[in-house]
């Protein structure tokens, strides 16, 4: 059955010169984000330390991103019973369509209490209805969305539940070419229990737990869709588990273009892997040819074609001491080959005390190329606080943003707004476009706080669009595709990717900053089974869906919320002239 979509949009003009700012503006409580994560004394245990990210989805497909923020809800030492009857669960925030969002939490049945992690959005049962995967400490949750604004707990069903893995970032893509979408979550450290209950007393209070090298790893999770929304795992026969690693995010994406997703992993205090695709079903482990065993402590990971020559890029956030990566994606001929620019796109040094985590390549000021952000806080105590006894509290450190620029990459933090100024003790960051002004914002999740929303408040630098995709049955999200916009001087793309940053999830809509160029010639899409469609010429400043088979775009309806669910029957289009429809067509 065909899905229809009616998109909201705003037509804007361009307001700034060419030497505008990057700016951000927090407004989480204004705009109803009211949470607190964790809400415990910390006990100096790791698992303690990880948590959470957040995830932007639609989950009722009224065409405004929802967002869905994690929660390690109370000490890791507390009954898992005890926990769940006294703690507090994630939230489900419905987004109004105007930029505000409303707590649906209980009434929408979402309520996972436990040591969460992560979470991504997925549509795990191919009904057109986004669904909920949490990972968490000894558990992965999949949450089952009814379509009618409810979800259900199917964790059990679906080969699921509560598990022997301390499962972090997830990600999602059809990685077998069966058509329906597998899961990848990676493991972190089998730690142990007993050893922390009975810790020795150490200056007046139990001795911390907090290195993750001093704990075996964990093999990761590879669950094979079967078709029918049950997984198994096949991680070892697939060549993926990793048993040596402490995963904590991964990300499939096709980074030599041969139409198959290969997988990176963000691995902790050992060595990073990229698993090249075989196409049968295995993966080869490349990392030592392509550059990128790297030793460094792996936290965050972001996509990005930077340098703008067609090939998708990596940035790396790493620990204490290490400064974080940027992998140009040189691929040719067969061979995954990756080479670290960061210190020659200004990237490096940064502050060795950082500790970085979640990150997003974006075009936060519409020029044209992608710019950077990343969130840092430490793990590490801060000592100076009258509380470091009684409730040890971890270093909080600033968010950094960096413009790109014709030389490289600046920080530009200094100009981006008072909140650049504060100091978090920051994990997660998740992108979207929340108030569909055309600028991509950020959501924050602060261990121990509440998160931060930040709305980009940035100086307009050029156009931009934004795309939706509409895939077949059993991927009707196009998990995986890859759109291209063509304009006279640039061609800029972005893949559609599930699980990203670190323990969360961006948005589904692709954002695509276009710089002066006023004009799109077309919008190619590379769906994930390699098929190829065109839009033809399409407006800027606006937002277009894309179907799977079918040329052209889809006609904008301004000033209608979409209210209705997938598969209802389309609203009629705005009247254009024909001057307009030529254009369109």
């Amino acid at each position: 059955m065909l899905r229809t979509y009616v998109i909201v949009t705003l037509v804007l003009g361009l307001g700034g010169a060419a030497t505008a700012e990057i700016r951000f503006e927090e407004g989480a409580a204004a705009a109803g984000l009211r949470f607190s994560h964790f809400g415990a004394s910390r006990a100096a245990l790791l698992p303690e330390d990880n948590g959470s990210g957040l995830a932007f989805g639609d989950y009722d497909n009224d065409g405004d991103d929802d967002l869905y923020v994690v929660n390690l809800a109370g000490p890791v030492l507390t009954a898992r019973s005890q926990l769940r009857a006294t703690r507090e669960p994630g939230r489900l925030f419905r987004n109004r369509g105007d930029g505000t969002f409303e707590d649906v939490t209980q009434s929408s049945g979402l309520r996972h209490v436990g040591w969460g992690m992560g979470a991504v959005w997925v549509d795990a049962d191919d009904d057109g209805w986004l669904d909920l995967l949490i990972t968490g400490l000894d558990e992965v949750r999949l949450f089952r969305n009814s379509g009618t604004g409810g979800f259900s707990d199917v964790s059990v069903d679906s080969g699921l539940g509560e598990l022997p893995c301390f499962a972090t970032g997830s990600a999602v893509a059809d990685y077998d070419g069966d058509g329906d979408l597998d899961l990848y979550v990676p493991c972190y450290v089998d730690f142990p229990w007993e050893q922390a209950r009975n810790r020795p007393l150490v200056g007046g209070r139990p001795a911390t737990m907090t290195t993750p090298a001093s704990y075996p790893a964990q093999p990761n999770l590879l669950f094979r869709n079967d078709g029918s929304g049950r997984f198994d795992d096949v991680a070892t026969a697939a060549g993926v588990a990793d048993p040596l690693g402490r995963g904590l995010q991964a990300l499939f994406a096709d980074f030599d273009d041969d139409g198959l997703p290969d997988l990176y992993l963000a691995n902790d205090q050992s060595f990073d892997r990229l698993f090249h695709n075989r196409g049968d079903g295995t993966f080869a482990d490349v990392s030592i040819e392509a550059g990128t065993r790297d030793p460094r402590a792996g936290m965050g990971v972001a996509l990005g074609d930077y340098d703008a020559d067609g090939r998708d890029d990596l940035f790396l956030t790493h620990w204490v001491g290490e400064q974080n990566a940027l992998y140009r994606n040189q691929s040719a001929d067969g061979l995954v080959l990756f080479e670290d620019t960061a210190y020659q796109q200004g990237l490096a040094p940064v502050d060795p005390s950082w500790v970085g985590w979640g990150t997003g390549l974006f075009d936060f000021d519409l020029d044209g190329d992608l710019d950077l952000f990343v969130v840092n806080g430490s793990t590490i105590e801060d000592e100076w606080t009258l509380e470091v006894l009684s409730d040890p509290k971890m270093i909080p450190q600033p968010l950094r943003v960096y413009e790109h620029r014709s030389d490289g990459f600046a920080d530009v933090s200094a100009e981006a707004g008072p909140i650049m100024e504060e100091l978090f003790v920051g994990r997660g960051a998740a992108f979207a476009d929340v108030d569909r002004d055309g600028l991509v914002d950020v959501a924050v999740s602060v261990h121990g706080g509440s998160p931060l929303l930040l709305g980009n408040r940035s100086e307009r630098r050029g156009h931009w669009l934004a795309v939706r995709l509409e895939g077949r049955s059993p991927n009707r999200f196009a998990v995986g595709a890859r759109v291209i916009v063509h304009t006279e001087a640039r061609r800029v793309s972005r893949r559609h990717l599930v699980g990203e940053s670190y323990l969360s999830d961006n948005s589904a809509e692709l954002h695509f900053g276009l710089g002066p160029e006023a004009i799109v010639s077309d919008v190619e899409v590379v769906w994930p089974n390699g098929a190829r469609t065109h839009s033809g010429k399409v407006p800027v400043d606006g937002t277009v869906l894309m179907r799977e088979g079918v040329a052209g775009w889809l006609p904008l309806v301004k000033g209608l919320r979409a209210s209705r669910p997938w598969g209802l029957s389309r609203p009629e289009p705005e009247i254009r002239d024909e001057k307009d429809e030529e254009d369109r067509n």
